[in-house]
């Protein structure tokens, strides 16, 4: 888990014109090499074959592209004459914005560290109260399989028009809210975490994604002057006193101070989460992240073994290497 400057970009757009109220701004920032100074940079947003626009970023990396209809997109980072595709799922309400920033940046010492979202209630028995359509729970069921299949689209269009037909039907908002979420469609997925939450003040789950949210937002350009870490620890603090074997909230509060630089809390809730019977795999990188910002290189050390060690199979293993590489190289030239 998933952490997210207000200069305007030129851009050239062929679309087809729509109302403004149906569009979609698509905004983010390219995270660069350092050594990659004076390179020419060029952002093409595609679908399929067709180049529906294009734009050379600004001082500090951010792009934006305004209006866009929903649909799935192929971003095109050129640096000078090297270039990266990202897929882009437009899935969000209208007049709304959608974030997606892009990392390129593989010299940063610091370990990339992303928590899962808190998964829907297996069961939630106030939910078999309501006789919802058959037709409603149909959708709700084909739009958790379009999910698995990678269909975030489709499955945003049934889960929407799933909340419409029943406003009150709690699953159905709180996996909305997750669709927004992986989208970086971040105002629409916190009003469906609020609504879920308003359904069901007893489930943590929407909160706790909630936080995740805020700390995804912190980092965005939202432009709307709102304290989104400060916003995530309190949400989480409170999800905390309702289920305190959330080992995951414990994680996201570790996040959360991490980004705000305080590292003491950071290690402290991340310590609280590593005690829980299942943490998420990766506080153990979390907390290696802390140590290098306090220069505890050997704890460090040890929270990337351990990591190693019980995810044998993770596909960022050489990435994770190589930090404990550097590491262990500092540590011999500096004594």
């Amino acid at each position: 888990m998933r952490g997210r400057i207000i200069l305007f970009l030129i851009s050239i757009s062929i679309l087809t014109p729509l109302h403004a109220a149906d569009l979609i701004t698509l905004r983010g920032r390219l995270f660069l090499p350092p050594d990659q100074p004076g390179r020419p940079i060029e952002v093409v947003l595609r679908q399929g074959k067709h180049v529906i626009t294009r734009s050379a970023p600004d001082g500090e990396n951010n792009y934006e592209f305004a209006n866009l209809a929903t649909g799935r997109y192929e971003l095109a980072i050129k640096v000078g004459k090297q270039q990266t595709q990202v897929s882009v799922n437009l899935c969000c309400n209208p007049n709304t914005v959608s974030v997606v920033d892009v990392n390129l940046d593989r010299s940063s010492p610091t370990i990339a560290v992303s928590f899962p979202l808190e998964p829907s209630d297996v069961v939630d028995i106030s939910e078999l109260r309501h006789n919802y359509p058959e037709g409603i729970l149909k959708e709700f069921e084909k739009a958790r399989m379009d999910i698995r299949g990678g269909r975030i689209g489709r499955s945003a269009d049934r889960l929407k028009q799933a909340v419409k037909s029943a406003p009150d039907f709690y699953s159905a908002r709180a996996l909305l809210g997750m669709v927004f979420h992986a989208s970086g469609c971040y105002r629409d997925a916190e009003l469906e975490y609020l609504r879920a939450y308003d359904l069901n003040p007893k489930s943590v789950q929407p909160m706790v994604n909630l936080g995740s949210l805020y700390i995804e937002a912190a980092g965005a350009r939202l432009l709307d002057g709102r304290q989104y870490l400060d916003e995530a620890i309190s949400i989480l603090n409170k999800v905390i006193v309702m289920k305190p074997n959330s080992s995951l909230a414990y994680c996201l509060l570790g996040l959360a101070y991490f980004k705000k630089e305080s590292y003491e809390a950071a290690e402290e809730n991340l310590n609280k989460a590593l005690e829980k019977v299942r943490s998420p795999a990766a506080a153990h990188l979390m907390m290696a992240n802390v140590y290098m910002k306090q220069k505890k290189w050997l704890a460090a050390i040890d929270q990337i073994n351990i990591y190693l060690r019980e995810n044998p199979f993770s596909p960022d293993r050489g990435k994770i290497k190589s930090v404990r590489k550097e590491i262990t190289a500092y540590l011999k030239t500096s004594g």
